[in-house]
């Protein structure tokens, strides 16, 4: 007696094939065929080198960037302006800008800051210009200038030769009076070369030549010589020292006419002054 097998309840009608379970490992089973723990929150349940599974409701973390510094050419920017660097402090700054802006970099405050600082720096440096160039080009202003560095000069002049007395003074001059030497002060209470008797101040604007010079300074003396002394130049047992600009001492400011009384043979004057003394 044959018997028929029972259909597989489990096959399909179709005739196809029953799919075959996996063989392998359960992974939610133990080696011993118990059921495995539960994977803890953030782990993965298939053992290591697998991404952790996300925990439901938790945000997924990302590392936070590295910072990229402040840039260079902002820097820059800053410290020319503070240096008054004018344009190069502006075009740093609008270098700095876009460089910022490109990269992410901090700076942009110090690009800002340079570039404020270089316009105020070319705006100070324009007027500067401007007032130099007015200086340079008013008639007034140069001749005002002119005036002081001669009067500046003179002083000096007069200090550095000791030139700068008064009448009545005493002095002692050199003995070569075309040396360049300068005087000696002397008390004239003692014996000294000579005695200060006028002093004047050209008041030419242009060098007047050697022999005009010469004979201002003559009249000069011998005006201031006879009033001072006493007595004519022409009955005086003294004669007069005069010292006036010449063509290279005027150049550089020189205006001084000094005339002074001294012995005619070159010896010293007895101690006292002159001044009315009648020699």
């Amino acid at each position: 007696m044959t018997s028929t097998p029972s259909p597989d309840p489990y096959r399909p009608a179709d005739g196809t094939a029953t799919p075959t379970p996996p063989t392998g490992p359960d992974p939610s089973r133990d080696g011993a065929g118990q059921d495995a723990p539960p994977a803890a929150p953030g782990t993965s349940p298939y053992g290591p080198g697998q991404p952790p599974a996300p925990v439901p409701g938790e945000q997924p973390s990302y590392a936070a960037p590295q910072p990229q510094g402040t840039d260079g050419v902002s820097i820059a920017a800053l410290v020319t302006g503070i240096l008054g660097m004018a344009l190069v402090a502006v075009g740093l700054g609008i270098a700095g800008l876009v460089r910022t802006k490109r990269s992410g970099r901090s700076g942009k405050g110090f690009a800002i800051a340079g570039i404020v600082l270089g316009a105020i720096a070319t705006v100070a440096w324009s007027l500067v210009i401007v007032f130099f160039f007015v200086l340079a080009t008013n008639e007034d202003v140069q001749d005002s200038f002119q005036e002081g560095f001669q009067e500046s000069f003179n002083d000096s002049y007069q200090q550095s030769m000791g030139l700068d007395m008064v009448v009545g003074d005493c002095f002692d001059p050199p003995a070569d009076l075309t040396s360049g030497d300068p005087m000696s002060p002397a008390d004239c209470a003692g014996p000294h070369g000579a005695e200060v008797i006028a002093v004047d101040q050209v008041e030419a604007t242009e060098y007047p030549g050697d022999d005009a010079m010469v004979s201002q300074i003559e009249t000069l003396c011998l005006d201031a010589f006879s009033e001072y002394i006493g007595v004519e130049y022409a009955d005086s047992a003294l004669e007069a020292v005069y010292f006036h600009p010449t063509q290279a001492s005027w150049a550089l400011g020189d205006r001084l006419l000094l005339c002074s009384a001294a012995t005619m043979d070159g010896s010293p004057l007895e101690a006292g002054s002159v001044a009315g003394s009648g020699l």
